[in-house]
């Protein structure tokens, strides 16, 4: 755990993801060294994510990173069993590996992600973990809990109304920025639709504009040599 916990510091440290105040200007990012651009990206619904690519074939076996983020901290990635052939792991990944057309394609989906740690995610709420890492966090001068916490829409991070979202990387957005959409209604059936994808599952002030997960920002780091 003490390894995990020094790589999430170092992860943290190429992502910009340290605990941000969460309700201060533009909180829980650092857009513009991470991808050049101050714009809140676009809303969009699933049905125009799914257009962003078939999902995976029966056979595939795909990589995408997922991370929680809370009143603008991320979360300690939790770990699960694998569901519909999606795997949550401790590093933040996921593994992508449909064996049968149900699990294939656009099946393959955050719903399953969401299955395999033991969440629940629909429209305006997210339930966390009973188990998850670090129970509670630091909002201003308040403690938060989050082990096991429903956040619903319109509920606070300290001062600042937050809303329940999915940030949504293509695998050029996680390079670039280039392409990231929020997903707010019906999260839960955006698909893996390619990849080297990432997501965040996310409540936080609608003003805040989104970072990479910590382990997308390590991938990309350590693939484009840096």
């Amino acid at each position: 755990m003490a390894a995990v916990a020094a790589a999430f510091a170092v992860v943290c440290s190429l992502a910009g993801c340290k605990n941000a105040d969460p309700v201060g200007e533009a909180s829980s990012t650092t857009a513009a060294s991470e991808h050049g651009s101050h714009l809140a990206p676009p809303q969009v619904r699933v049905s125009q994510v799914k257009r962003s690519g078939p999902g995976p074939e029966v056979g595939d076996k795909w990589t995408a990173d997922v991370a929680l983020n809370v009143c603008g901290q991320y979360l300690e990635p939790p770990a699960g069993e694998a569901v519909r052939g999606v795997r949550a792991n401790a590093d933040g990944s996921v593994e992508i590996a449909p064996t049968s057309e149900d699990e294939a394609g656009h099946n393959a989906n955050l719903a399953a992600y969401i299955e395999s740690i033991g969440a629940e995610l629909a429209t305006g709420s997210l339930k966390l973990p009973a188990d998850l890492k670090p129970p509670e966090i630091q909002v201003r001068e308040d403690k938060v809990a989050v082990a096991g916490a429903t956040f619903v829409d319109g509920e606070t991070c300290g001062d600042v109304t937050g809303k329940v979202e999915v940030w949504v990387y293509s695998p050029e957005a996680v390079k670039t920025g280039d392409g990231l959409v929020v997903v707010a209604e019906n999260p839960q059936d955006i698909p893996f639709f390619a990849d080297g994808m990432a997501l965040v599952v996310t409540f936080t002030p609608e003003s805040s504009l989104p970072t990479l997960p910590p382990s997308a920002a390590l991938r990309s780091s350590v693939g484009s040599g840096n």
